[in-house]
């Protein structure tokens, strides 16, 4: 699996249902993410909605991934230490996974897929550029 950071194009909005994917937590309103994380080979993607909020708030992300047609919903505990400029390394708790029926005999691969995904986020994504980088998963 080789992801990347992008930004979504038209053809990748065309392309993917981004109705389905709520924003956290009261899952209200769509979506419509600008930047991703994609393996375009395997129609697998990761988009952050981070939330706003005092240091610890901050601290707790949520994501969708989207593995095989299905939307898994995600809520990680993210830490950073480092300069970005230098070497940072991100520290990953799943605090939750919303893995859908069909997936659950997948979670493995889910996981994996995850952690590969989260390995090319970085930081966070295209948002922030950083030197060196590493993800170290509690999960």
């Amino acid at each position: 699996m080789t992801f990347s950071n992008e930004i979504v194009s038209e053809a990748d909005e065309a392309a993917f249902d981004f109705r389905q994917i709520k924003r956290p937590p009261l899952y209200l309103d769509p979506i419509w993410p600008y930047q991703w994380t994609i393996d375009r080979d395997r129609r697998v993607f990761l988009i952050a909605m981070t939330g706003v909020g005092n240091d610890e708030a901050r601290s707790v992300k949520h994501f969708v991934l989207w593995f095989e047609d299905e939307m898994v919903r995600l809520q990680l505990k993210h830490a950073a230490v480092g300069e970005n400029a230098e070497h940072v390394t991100s520290t990953w708790h799943l605090l939750e996974m919303s893995l859908p029926r069909r997936l659950r005999s997948d979670r493995a691969r889910v996981l994996e897929a995850l952690r590969e995904a989260l390995t090319a986020y970085r930081v966070s994504g295209l948002m922030v550029t950083v030197r060196s980088h590493l993800a170290v998963f509690q999960f």
